[in-house]
């Protein structure tokens, strides 16, 4: 076989082998990019606010949301902070139980309980379970990396077989008259030319991401790990959550709280997290403060612009299009995300036509 008869089979074989997962993982990303978008379309209620002013601080939400939670413990409050999306418009108190957890919504203008749910939301959850690990748990995630392993090797034989190295208008151009399967490998390689570099980093972001812990290992990245809290009588009393707000804007003051999380052991800090001017992702934010949840003090920050720590943060942006937030739309993801679906149908298209092309009789007309 040639070297071009080897990259044929492999783009060939990969293809049509794990095309569907591919076009399944690309469908799945494609509704994670607007995620809160989805909750809200699926169960309205949460996101319903009443005004577009914040009149109801943090502690007063935590307060009413408690009252109606059977006294849970207060894990992670999301604070109101972006009007554009559903999920950065209301309050969002999570409350763990014994068996379970509680997400409270509150209206930040007035203060109504907007909903209550059990846990997380089922369908987008389920969407991130299958898209990160295919529902399989652990072993799901090794298959995953495999599926982005696969993926590059498909893109990467079809970047080494597209005729447009040799001749760029033929790389290029449809041909209107020629036969229907030629029709169809034509715009079958000129949306590939077009979405392979998207392609290789989705799927290459995607192998970092399967085991973060793997990845800093292999950059010799010395994981982030929390200050512990400084000793406290037994009486000491937890600072309000507006005091660990401000301590944390004190560290950025140029950025806006995004959530705060509470721990459950007393040497463990307060975790604040941050979307600063600069992040590139604009929907999670890539800073966050760890305070002493007694004093508010400040015991260490990052910024994954700056800390090599936060390099899987990159990677994530990087992975999920956050890193082109104010440039490339992420409905452009989400078109790309599609892209494997279209030219999976294509290939198949082609290819049945093709068969069936070279099947009939000589002499006989041809398929426009």
């Amino acid at each position: 076989m040639t070297a071009r008869q080897i990259y044929v089979w492999t783009h060939r074989v990969l293809g049509f082998t794990f095309g569907g997962f591919f076009a399944l993982l690309g469908i799945s990303g494609a509704l994670l990019v607007y995620r809160s978008n989805v909750d809200a379309f699926l169960d309205p209620a949460p996101y319903r606010v009443s005004g577009s002013t914040i009149t109801v601080g943090p502690d007063a939400a935590v307060a009413i949301a408690r009252r109606a939670s059977d006294n849970g413990r207060l894990v992670q409050l999301d604070v109101p902070h972006a009007t554009g999306w559903p999920g950065g418009a209301v309050y969002v108190a999570d409350f763990k139980h014994q068996v379970g957890s509680t997400l409270a919504y509150v209206d930040p203008h007035d203060g109504r309980i907007l909903a209550q749910r059990r846990g997380k939301p089922a369908v987008t959850s389920a969407i991130k379970s299958f898209h990160t690990e295919l529902l399989l748990g652990g072993a799901g995630k090794a298959i995953v990396a495999v599926l982005g392993g696969a993926f590059i090797l498909t893109t990467a034989g079809g970047l080494l077989v597209w005729p447009g190295w040799r001749n760029l208008r033929n790389g290029l151009s449809i041909s209107r008259t020629a036969s229907a399967w030629r029709i169809g490998y034509d715009l079958h390689k000129i949306l590939g030319i077009t979405s392979a570099t998207f392609f290789l980093v989705f799927a290459a972001t995607g192998i970092l991401l399967v085991n973060k812990s793997a990845t800093r290992a292999a950059f010799a990245i010395k994981p982030s790990r929390p200050p512990r809290v400084p000793a406290h009588s037994a009486d000491a009393r937890p600072l309000a959550l507006s005091g660990l707000l401000a301590a944390a804007h004190g560290a950025f003051p140029q950025s806006t709280a995004r959530s705060i999380n509470l721990p459950a052991l007393a040497h463990r800090p307060v975790v604040v997290y941050l979307i600063g001017p600069g992040d590139i992702d604009q929907i999670d934010g890539n800073e966050r403060v760890y305070l002493d949840p007694i004093t508010g003090a400040v015991l260490g920050r990052v910024d994954a612009m700056r800390d090599p720590a936060g390099f899987t943060d990159i990677v994530y942006a990087l992975h999920t299009c956050r890193l082109w937030a104010n440039g490339l739309p992420r409905a452009g993801a989400v078109v790309l995300g599609l892209v494997p679906v279209v030219l999976l149908g294509l290939a198949t298209t082609t290819w049945a036509l093709r068969q069936s092309a070279r099947a009939r009789p000589k002499g006989a007309p041809l398929a426009h």
